[in-house]
């Protein structure tokens, strides 16, 4: 997967988070965990402890306007009569009225049961802010037999959120919402309430009504909007795709980490005329690789297994075993069996040590989260080979990743001066100068134009160089988008999607279509051509992720939100990881909560369309 494309899609969610927030009806698209919002907030500053002060109080008020009763924090009204419609009233304090026949409350005119309502609600404030909640929820129980009022209910349910009943609170606060629907009050009770059920749907659904209600003021719920969105998709996670199989990624993802390693030698061992059956499977696995589409992928590992499974090929060949085995490895890491993925490559290494073998393990390691690990693979790989270029562009990629931008520029930089015809060092170092430009920002306008100019410079020069190259055009392309330098992005992405047209035919990388349909969408808010330009990427690569998210965030745009959760749902069952599985079931959750405040809850719904800048 582009990196870079996948931050043009979140990060146009971003640009637009008004529009997507409401077209979502959460914060999500422009919050939740991807890979542009994780580098985001690597880029930004830290935050001090007075900001860690503020959220406490934040959360503080959150769980006080939980519990609060309607009008607990008005002045005392003066004490009622000593009795009301003819019924006495207690002789002690908080007074309220001493029914000993309910029949003949109902038989009361509608005034005099508020009246006796009203004056059990009283009651009912006054023990409540003395925190008996038992007996403060006994007299709104009272009141709700008089009268019935949506503030009675909200106020109970405030009693029993104190108690800790949370069925009950929901229960009351869902009575309130009935006669009141657009009360927001109660949305966020009743939310609180259902994240302690760890109902993590129904709770996002009501902090969202409650966000909407309040016009997203409170950013506070907005952020709990999120963070509930991402534990229902835990939730739904853990208990719909824990089974998944987990099978290979997109053909694009498989070709683009295949291609951040040179052409390398094949051993001398191997022939491909050989009688060993082993061998043959060798041979038929390294052909499949090479033709670079999904179908070839998911057969060269069959051939694979069968070539480590042979006797002879450890007895006679271990070279070629240990390729087998660091291509097996690739396979498994990309599958993300990491298990699996580290015992092969750990074999391999054993029988014959070599520097592409290093850095798979250190993209193995890397992948879980051992950086220092990955980081000692690296060291083993130059120490095995210093002259190899492959060491340097992947500890380049170390270093891009930490956002150590200039140690990451001199790693491209020596990649390239040991051989210069290798691309992928070429475009990061391009991108290492705008990523570094884009951390700047407007804190030093004069730097980040030198870096942006810097990025362009590497570009042009490579374009000299290069210019059949698709990728590098493509990713040119993606720094002009970048700048907002449109027309001259999409010139150079319909020279990218031309040369892949015509030198990959059956495996061509889909990024500059999707791209394409992001500008267009961007710029003349074509909508139908972009669509087209997504399908045309997934008749080519139907894993593509990026394709499939871009689709999904254009159906979202037009209100299509069945097909949005289609597409989010796609991509959650291609998910590699565990963290992409998530983040792509936090989409199709955003997508289904729209559903829901548009089929259950009408008059949020109409806020919310309300509050919704015109769609172009």
């Amino acid at each position: 997967m582009s990196e870079s494309s996948w931050n043009r899609l979140v990060s146009w969610a971003a640009d637009n988070r008004k529009t997507i927030l409401v077209a979502s009806a959460i914060a999500a698209v422009a919050t939740a965990g991807s890979f542009y919002v994780v580098s985001q907030q690597q880029m930004s500053p830290k935050k001090d402890s007075s900001s860690k002060n503020k959220k406490k109080k934040k959360a503080k008020k959150a769980k006080k306007d939980a519990s609060s009763t309607e009008e607990s924090s008005a002045k005392k009204a003066d004490l009622p009569e000593k009795s009301i419609a003819g019924i006495p009233l207690t002789r002690s304090e908080p007074q309220y009225p001493d029914v000993q026949d309910w029949e003949k409350v109902k038989e009361l005119s509608e005034s005099e049961r508020k009246e006796l309502a009203n004056s059990f609600k009283a009651a009912g404030n006054a023990l409540y802010a003395k925190k008996e909640h038992t007996k403060a929820a006994e007299l709104y129980t009272k009141a709700l037999d008089c009268y019935i009022d949506p503030i009675f209910y909200s106020n109970r349910s405030a009693c029993y959120f104190a108690l800790e009943d949370y069925q009950k609170v929901v229960d009351d606060t869902t009575a309130a919402i009935k006669l009141r629907p657009d009360y927001f009050k109660c949305f966020r009770r009743r939310g609180t309430a259902q994240e302690k059920l760890e109902n993590y749907y129904d709770a996002a659904v009501d902090i969202t009504a409650s966000c909407v209600l309040e016009n997203f003021g409170d950013t506070s719920m907005n952020d709990m909007v999120d963070r509930l969105m991402r534990l229902n998709a835990a939730q739904v996670a853990q208990e719909e795709y824990k089974d998944r199989p987990k099978v290979l990624p997109s053909q694009q993802f498989v070709k683009t980490y295949l291609g951040s390693f040179r052409p390398r030698k094949m051993p001398k061992d191997l022939k491909k005329d050989t009688d060993h059956e082993a061998e043959q499977e060798l041979v038929l696995a390294l052909d499949l690789i090479e033709k670079g589409t999904y179908d070839s992928y998911t057969k060269a590992l069959e051939h694979l297994d069968k070539a480590i499974a042979g006797t002879d090929l450890q007895n006679l060949f271990p070279t070629l075993k240990a390729l087998a085995l660091e291509y097996r490895a690739i396979f498994n890491f990309l599958m993300n069996k990491i298990d699996e993925a580290k015992a092969d490559i750990d074999l391999s290494l054993q029988l014959s040590a070599t520097v592409q073998a290093y850095i798979t393990r250190s993209s193995i390691h890397l992948d879980t989260g051992d950086k220092a690990a990955s980081q000692k693979d690296i060291e083993l790989a130059l120490a095995l080979n210093a002259e190899d270029p492959d060491c340097y562009h992947h500890q380049g990629q170390l270093y891009f990743l930490s956002e150590e931008f200039d140690k990451a520029i001199e790693c491209y930089n020596k990649s390239l001066e040991l051989d210069d015809t290798f691309v992928p060092s070429l475009i990061f170092k391009a991108n290492s100068h705008l990523k570094k430009g884009e951390r700047v920002g407007q804190s030093n306008p004069i730097e980040t134009r030198h870096l942006v100019d810097a990025c362009f410079e590497v570009f042009e020069e490579g374009a000299k160089k290069f210019p059949k190259n698709a990728d590098l055009w493509n990713y040119y392309a993606e720094a002009l988008l970048s700048t907002q330098k449109y027309s001259e992005s999409l010139r150079y992405l319909d020279k990218a999607i031309a040369l892949e047209k015509e030198q990959n035919p059956t495996s061509m990388s889909v990024l500059p279509l999707v791209s394409k349909a992001l500008v267009i969408f961007q710029t003349q808010k074509d909508f139908d051509t972009s669509v087209d330009l997504c399908k045309q990427a997934l008749v080519i690569d139907d894993r593509s992720e990026v394709a499939i998210g871009t689709l999904a965030q254009l159906y979202l745009s037009a209100g299509k939100h069945d097909e949005a959760m289609k597409m989010f749902k796609k991509n959650a069952e291609y998910a590699r990881s565990e963290e992409e599985l998530v983040q792509n079931l936090v989409f199709l959750v955003a997508s289904k909560i729209q559903t829901t405040l548009q089929t259950d809850l009408p008059v949020v719904y109409k806020k919310l369309k309300e509050i919704t800048p015109p769609q172009a």
